[in-house]
Formats: C-alpha cells, structure tokens, sequence
C-alpha cells in the first residue's frame, strides 16, 4: 500500500468515527410568562438528573439568572437529551426563594410543561426531549 492511500484511510476512518461519537448540540430558549413585574431576578435552571430537579439549582447541568425585566434566555450548546427546567422570580433580589411557613414559595416559580401542583414540580412531569437544534419552550410563573 502506497503512502497517499495510507493517508486516504487514516483521514476516512478519522471522519467515519467522528460520525460515529458525535454529540449533537442545541440551543434552548425559554421565554418567561405571567411575571407580576419586572422586580428583581429570574433564576433559571436546566437539569438532566431527576434527583436534583427543581430544588438543587447547584446540580443542574447549567443554569443562569436574568433581571426580572428580561422576558426570555437562551441556552447555547447544551447536549441532546431529555432535560426538565425549573424557574424562580427573585422580586426582592435577595439570591434566595423567599418563602411562606410550610415551605409555600412567597415568590413567583414555575417548571417546563407548566404542571405545577401541591408541592414541588416533579422530573417526569416536567420533562421534555431536546433533540432539535432550536427549541423553545415557555414558562408561566406562577404566585401562590
């Protein structure tokens, strides 16, 4: 075997198992509805492991925070999967959910799929599959 097709197989297989690892990426926009007003900060965080979901924002595989005015975030290369948001409007600005006794939320939350129940949002309920380029999914914050 010459030394051109030596390097013609190296470069093919290099691109075929390129192909064959390859993770594919995607943008995910979340665009914030229902604020009581643009008061403080949106904490927003994006998870791929039930057991952190929603309330270890620190375990999540990324997350952000956003002035209250600010109505929408995008999250830019996050890996295809199956991932569930979990959202918090800080209005006071103090970094931290205020709540009432019993643990009820003073502050507005809210999860993707909007199924907010008696208790914090559950990972199955609030999942959806990330296998797009661009998806967007909207939040309604809810005040109880």
């Amino acid at each position: 075997m010459n030394y051109n097709m030596k390097i013609k197989i190296i470069v093919l297989m290099t691109i075929f198992s390129c192909q064959l690892f390859a993770v594919d990426f995607a943008n995910l926009k979340v665009v914030f509805k229902d604020t009581r007003n643009n008061d403080g900060n949106i904490y927003v965080s994006v998870h791929n492991n039930p057991s952190t979901f929603p309330m270890q924002a620190e375990k999540a595989l990324t997350k952000d925070v956003v002035t209250g005015k600010e109505k929408v975030i995008v999250f830019k290369n996050i890996p295809y999967g199956e991932y569930a948001v979990a959202v918090f409007h800080d209005e006071n600005g103090n970094g931290k959910m205020d709540t009432h006794i019993f643990g009820i939320p003073k502050e507005g939350v809210g999860a993707s799929n909007n199924k907010m129940g008696f208790g914090p949002p559950n990972f199955k309920d609030s999942a959806f599959m990330l296998n797009e380029p661009d998806k967007t999914i909207t939040i309604d914050i809810k005040y109880l």
